[in-house]
């Protein structure tokens, strides 16, 4: 696991390849994710099934002001 120091600097570089190429990272860092424009997950319902949920950060920005 990375300290906040690293994960910064990890988000940094993430963050320029990200201008130049699309990325597709798989992480529960959160400064890694806070860089991210959209997450995809998997989470389980109350009925036990797997559902598969995105959050675009612009339109949740959005929705939340």
């Amino acid at each position: 696991a990375l300290d906040e120091s690293n994960s910064r600097k990890y988000g940094d570089i993430v963050e320029k390849l990200s201008n130049q190429s699309q990325l597709v990272v798989v992480t529960h860092n959160r400064e890694t994710m806070s860089r991210a424009g959209v997450l995809y997950g998997v989470t389980i319902g109350g009925d036990g099934a797997s559902k598969l949920l995105s959050v675009k950060f612009e339109e949740a920005t959005a929705i939340a002001k």
